[in-house]
Parts: C-alpha cells; structure tokens; sequence
C-alpha cells in the first residue's frame, strides 16, 4: 500500500515538473532548438500601407479597382487570415517554418487587433513601403492584447505591400505572451502571385512564412 502512495506520489510530482518545464519553454534559444509551444496568432495589419491608387481603371495586377478601406478591413484582411486555417494542408505554419512540433491556432488576438482600425490603408508614395523598425516592433508587442494567454505567440506585423515592386513585406515575429517581451523578430519579404487580390497577396504572406525559420532568426 506504502509503495503504490509512493509511486503515485512520484508519478505527481513528475507530471509537474515536467509541465512547469514546458510552460518555462519561452525563451529564443528554447524556439531555435524546437522545445517551445507556439500558437500562430495570424497577421497583423496595423501597420500596414498599400503602394497603389484604389480607383485604379483598369484594375492593375493584384488590386482589382474600387476597393475601399471597408473592403480591405472587413474583406481581405480577415479572408488573408482565415486562409492559414482554411487551407492548412499548403498554409500549414509548423512545416512552411521547418518546425518540428505541431503549433496551435488562436486568431482571435490579431482579429481584435485588425478589427479595432479605422484608418487609410493606400498610398501612392514610394517612402510608405517599408516604415517599421525593430524597436517599433517592441513597442507594438508591449501595447498588444494578449486576452490573458501565455506562451510563445507568432505574430506577423505586415509592414508593406507594393504593386511596383511586386513585394509584400513583414516582420515575422516571436513574442513571450506573458510579459509581452519580444523573442525573435526579424524581417521578410514574399513575392505574391496568383489570381484575384486574396490569392495574389496570400501567396504573398505565404512566401514570407517560409522565409522564416526560427534558426535563421538569430
């Protein structure tokens, strides 16, 4: 009787430890080595500006004429986002970053994020295309709302996208968040392609996914 407490008592002990070493998994080294648990958060177009003109006649390559700042908000940024759970086989996060452990999905974060915009996402101007810094990721991450979760959190804070150059550009990001500290961040770019502006600019994203495994990253 002793020796089956002990042994339940042992097999307790053990189950903690090892899942207080687990939620402890949030440091850059613990994500370069693949020890760490990731939920992908989506993409986070706060940032974002759009190189081109909205009544563009005839529609030009990715940007079909007539969309509004309405359209980009409640259309393409949630059907950008919906589109890494809805075709996981080819969006798949884990095997598009070269990482090993399954990662979890939680959009609801960067949806509250997007959906809180209310500001002109189109410029014609040339020096609108990359504008975020390292340190403004920081700061961005400090003021996010994590809705209480904890873990590592990916994050992909687009910065750009070009018709000219025919890029889309993003800091791909790694977050603590539970204290909201930045662990890996780092910038990449993906060339869109494809037909109609949510596949184009999709693939887009997609590229800049697969660019970003987290042992380039140092």
């Amino acid at each position: 009787m002793k020796s089956r407490i002990k042994l339940s008592l042992f097999l307790a002990v053990l189950f903690i430890c090892t899942n207080v070493t687990a939620s402890f998994a949030q440091t850059k080294e613990d994500i370069i080595s693949g020890k760490a648990d990731i939920t992908w958060l989506g993409l986070d177009f706060s940032q974002v500006k759009f190189k081109d003109s909205i009544s563009t006649t005839p529609p030009s390559p990715g940007l079909p004429s007539k969309v509004t700042n309405d359209d980009f908000k409640n259309k393409y940024i949630i059907g950008w986002n919906q589109i890494f759970t809805t075709e996981q086989k080819k969006y798949d996060i884990a095997k598009n970053i070269g990482y090993d452990k399954p990662i979890s999905y939680d959009l609801d974060i960067t949806y509250q994020a997007n959906n809180k915009l209310t500001r002109d996402f189109f410029t014609t101007s040339n020096s609108d295309y990359k504008t975020i810094t390292e340190s403004k990721i920081a700061e961005l991450v400090k003021k996010y709302d994590f809705q209480g979760k904890t873990g590592v959190g990916l994050i992909v804070f687009v910065d750009g996208m070009s018709k000219d150059r025919i890029e889309a550009g993003a800091w791909v990001t790694f977050v603590n968040m539970g204290t909201k500290k930045v662990l890996l961040t780092a910038y990449r770019t993906g060339k869109p392609e494809g037909f109609g502006l949510k596949n184009y600019w999709a693939r887009a994203f997609l590229n800049i996914v697969k660019d970003s495994n987290p042992a380039d990253m140092k």
